[in-house]
């Protein structure tokens, strides 16, 4: 059994790294399509001939999915059009603009490597915009749209995404983050190419789909189209929690992600897989690619998420149910994982995360692997809210105090830059026990309370 650190070093050191042999018997390259097939949406109106000011009515019907039912809701979109267009009223808002019909291209790359017995990635290179896409419009004096279109989907994000920035910006008023571009349903071609192994020299081509996620570099929160294959109760725009999830990663890079320069910031990094179409890319293997303490910033990083969704959506908007691995799973409030399994940092859940072999996954994606960071962050999420409970029931207020620590984890870092996970996440949740305890200490003699 080899060690993490030996691993990194020699993906680092790609050329001096013991790869297949096999990597070299061929050269020629064969080409596989793989994935789900994406399900289009449509430009329901194509031209207006009014535009939205001020004293228009913006209250519009969406379809969202509330208590395990997709249903049409009325809501008020004050603030959140210009013109025509499905973005923040000014630039103090979170949504500078909205593109449809985008279509991008990146390249991953994966090498096997015979002392693992799997293949890990060792390259990505960046986003390609081969078609930008249009701007968002919707028409003043329409008061719904079709379930399957661009607008409606787009409605349904920027409404969840505008509330989680009020919300935010009630809880902290100081906190200060940069407006977002949307893309909905854009369509993403992926080239895998693996070295090495069974699949030497053979590209996989895929269009991403069944997903979401924030991009940090260049600050893109995309929403991925259905598949055919894979068509879940509702859309991903349609769950509230998702788009506020997306929204708690661009708050979580804004307060800390670009604060510790060695955070690994990758471009992509989907967040709802409940199964994997390419069975060499376990999240487990990702985690293994890079250093512990990655892994577990990017866990807590999907736990500060799940947190900002929980603490921004409504009651009737935070649930999960019906939602097939979601639900249970990415439910702060829910104490197990869709298994049974309770979400504490047990001795196996901490044996698990620092283990230097790789625990291999199964089907079931209610069973959970401390070695994948969604799984790790849910919990972190539920035991990071438990605390929060015995000093306050609001979520506003829950959400002011963990505002209040995310910029000390920046500093907590810097004091153990190089742990075993299990070390890491215990270090920061006592930090953000003293916090809170300093925090209510001082509360209560501004106060004036003994």
């Amino acid at each position: 059994m080899k060690n993490t650190k030996f691993f990194i070093l020699s993906i680092i050191l790609i050329g001096c790294g013991q790869g297949s042999g096999d990597s070299n018997k061929s050269s020629a390259w064969s080409e596989a399509t793989v994935g789900g097939t994406p399900i289009p949406l449509t430009k329901q109106i194509n031209e207006c001939f009014t535009s939205f000011d001020q004293d228009s009515d913006q209250q519009i019907l969406v379809y969202r999915f509330i208590n395990g039912t997709s249903e049409q809701v009325k809501l008020d979109f004050n603030k959140q059009i210009r013109a025509n267009y499905v973005e923040s009223f000014d630039s103090s808002g979170p949504i500078i603009r909205s593109y449809y019909g985008t279509e991008i291209s990146y390249t991953q790359e994966y090498k096997y490597f015979d002392d693992y017995n799997e293949y890990f990635q060792i390259g990505q290179t960046p986003f390609q915009f081969d078609v930008e896409g249009e701007l968002l419009s919707v028409c003043s004096g329409v008061k719904s749209y079709d379930k399957d279109s661009y607008e409606n989907a787009g409605l349904s994000i920027s409404h969840t995404i505008t509330q989680t920035y009020n919300k935010l910006k009630a809880a902290s008023a100081e906190i200060d983050l940069e407006p977002i571009t949307l893309y909905i349903a854009p369509t993403i071609k992926v080239e895998s190419k693996y070295l090495g192994g069974k699949d030497n020299k053979t590209i996989k081509i895929k269009t991403d789909t069944d997903n979401a996620f924030y991009n940090p570099v260049i600050k893109m929160i995309s929403f991925l189209p259905e598949s055919f294959e894979r068509k879940n109760v509702a859309p991903y725009w349609e769950i509230p929690m998702v788009a506020a999830h997306e929204y708690g990663h661009h708050v979580f890079n804004n307060l800390i992600g670009s604060k510790i320069k060695t955070l690994e910031k990758k471009s992509v990094g989907n967040c709802f897989n409940g199964h994997k179409w390419d069975q060499l890319a376990l999240s487990s293997s990702a985690a293994r690619s890079i250093s512990a303490v990655n892994f577990t910033l990017r866990a807590m990083n999907e736990g500060f998420a799940d947190l900002i969704a929980f603490y921004t959506n409504g009651e009737n908007e935070r649930g999960l149910t019906g939602v097939k691995c979601f639900e249970d799973n990415r439910e702060v409030s829910s104490s197990t994982f869709g298994d049974g399994t309770k979400k504490y940092f047990s001795s196996y859940a901490r044996r698990t995360m620092d283990s230097s072999s790789t625990i291999a996954d199964d089907d079931n994606c209610n069973t959970p692997n401390f070695q994948r960071i969604h799984e790790t962050g849910a919990t972190f999420a539920y035991v990071m809210d438990r605390i929060l409970d015995k000093y306050t029931t609001s979520q506003k207020s829950k959400l002011g105090l963990l505002l209040k620590f995310a910029p000390i984890i920046p500093a907590i870092h810097d004091q153990i830059p190089n742990v075993l996970p299990s070390y890491y996440l215990q270090v920061n949740i006592e930090y953000f026990v003293k916090v809170l305890d300093s925090f209510i200490k001082d509360e209560t003699k501004r106060l004036g309370c003994n």
